[in-house]
């Protein structure tokens, strides 16, 4: 923050005088602001007083019978001395933020700003002040969908969460710009200047083969891949190197999951076996056999002392995860089972299936408890995180949410008009997500079932929505090739995370940290 020293025999003569000396009304004004004295400098009281004169400069100052006050008259041909030409907004979010109101309460100083954008095509003096006016009007919510922003010169602005679908922005100056979650589909870049240009996408892996599922340990440190070929790939978090490959399984990995102790690593597997590594040996510690038909799924349950198996051979198996035994083989299903969750205290255990039903065990015990019969086959399920309630996913495009305890159907909904391909409710219990084939994600408020928000941006097939631990981000992985993030605290503003794959996307996860993610 700036600081100001006078001692009125230094700067008795000098521009200072007019408010730091002696003559009585300039006290008197001295004394009403909002400065710190201490000793022969002066300075604001807080940062946010000198942010504030320093937005009215570029807005107006306010006048005593309206606090908006029009922008003042600038001469295009001075630009130089505009203070949006000053200096770079970009970190001053304060300052940017005070203007973006100003955009949505007067409606004209929106056309001021546009002004300078469209002075920057053709006068390279402009750009800083460009550059801060596209900031600002991004940060109000302006939409540049189609726009012609041809030429426009804006080095170094923010334009994140932008929206600029089919804008024209033939060789423009974005050197520096970021363009994090900004909406830039079918944008015309060409002959753009893009040096420097933030997209906001992180690292990737690049296997050789398809990856079928993936796990992060619970410390956020390892991270495992299983693949088409029945190899694990396991890397080191902090510098993403390989760290070992785990050898066994004949067939993909249909699954993956580690202990919440971070010790053993579960996998599941089309050769029709479930086998238990040593995370610290890397070593099968079990190989769990006895399905007579491909695994589709396998879980660990929470207290770590079981793991769960679904498969095509129609039963779900529980096994001792500490000795490998085999503790309850559960039947009741007629066709395979494609999902399983455990309830969040673990004495309880749901499965899906092709044949339309539902069911519930006990995994003390492993008694049935609960059968709930559905009108399609049941290609998803998930617990909500206090347990009292199980939502499904089915294959005619409905998605059902029930009690646990009595297995009473709350509430049925048509989610879409084909299969629902995955479900799931955020951690803080506040809504549910379904993905269909139609290439949209539904957000829905999860006590009501009212639909949210609708997000549009795939155009493939979605299997697979994840919550990120903080329930502030919705993850969709599709097969057009693109895992998206959505906002949800903004009604699901596309973040539009474009990967770099070749093949369709089929599953994500988010780190426990919520700093990566991974497809």
């Amino acid at each position: 923050m700036p600081i100001v020293s006078y001692t009125h025999m230094r700067d008795g003569a000098s521009w200072k005088a007019k408010f730091f000396g002696t003559d009585p009304n300039s006290t008197l004004i001295r004394g009403a602001s909002l400065l710190n004295r201490v000793g022969t400098q002066h300075r604001f009281v807080h940062r946010s007083i000198l942010e504030y004169f320093f937005s009215r400069t570029i807005y107006g100052p306010a006048d005593s019978n309206n606090d908006i006050a029009p922008p003042p008259h600038f001469d295009s041909s001075n630009i130089n001395n505009h203070p949006l030409s000053q200096r770079s907004l970009v970190a001053e979010p304060s300052i940017v933020q005070f203007l973006a109101e100003r955009v949505q309460l007067d409606p004209g100083f929106k056309p001021q700003l546009l002004a300078f954008i469209e002075q920057s095509k053709t006068d390279d003096d402009a750009a800083c002040a460009a550059a801060n006016a596209l900031t600002i009007l991004v940060k109000a919510g302006v939409s540049f969908i189609g726009s012609d922003l041809r030429g426009v010169q804006v080095p170094g602005a923010d334009l994140s969460g932008g929206q600029f679908d089919s804008s024209q922005l033939q060789g423009a100056n974005l050197t520096g710009a970021n363009l994090t979650r900004s909406w830039i589909r079918q944008a015309d870049l060409s002959k753009a200047w893009m040096e420097g240009v933030q997209f906001g996408e992180l690292p990737y892996l690049k296997e050789v083969e398809i990856v079928i599922s993936i796990a992060y340990s619970v410390d956020g440190k390892f991270f495992a891949l299983g693949l088409d070929s029945g190899n694990i790939n396991i890397y080191d978090t902090t510098n993403w190197t390989r760290t070992r490959t785990l050898k066994g399984h004949s067939e993909q990995i249909s699954g993956l999951a580690y202990s919440p102790s971070g010790e053993q690593l579960l996998s599941g597997s089309w050769d029709q076996t479930v086998r238990l590594w040593s995370c610290k040996t890397g070593s099968a510690d079990f190989i769990l056999e006895g399905h007579a038909d491909n695994v589709n799924a396998v879980a660990f349950a929470p207290a770590g002392n079981q793991v769960a198996s679904a498969s095509h051979d129609m039963t779900v198996r529980l096994w001792d995860s500490q000795t490998g035994s085999i503790l309850f083989v559960l039947h009741g299903h007629t066709d395979y089972v494609f999902s399983i969750a455990y309830s969040p205290d673990g004495r309880n255990i749901v499965s899906g299936g092709s044949d339309k039903k539902m069911l519930t065990f006990n995994t003390h015990t492993g008694e049935m408890d609960l059968v709930l019969e559905n009108t399609a086959a049941v290609c998803c399920v998930a617990y909500s995180p206090d347990g009292s309630r199980i939502i499904s996913g089915h294959e005619d495009g409905y998605f059902e949410l029930w009690r646990s305890a009595s297995g009473e159907s709350v509430k049925r909904l048509k989610g879409s008009s084909g299969r629902i391909h995955a479900v799931g409710f955020s951690p803080n219990g506040q809504w549910i997500a379904s993905s269909s084939g139609g290439a949209t994600v539904t957000l829905w408020e999860a006590h009501s079932l009212i639909p949210v928000s609708v997000f549009v941006g795939h155009s493939g097939l979605i299997n697979s929505v994840m919550f990120s631990p903080n329930s502030l981000q919705l993850a969709s992985g599709s097969y057009d090739k693109t895992v998206r993030l959505w906002d949800i605290t903004t009604a699901g503003a596309g973040l539009n995370l474009v990967t770099n794959q070749s093949n369709q996307v089929v599953s994500v996860a988010y780190s426990p940290d919520e700093r990566s993610i991974f497809t």
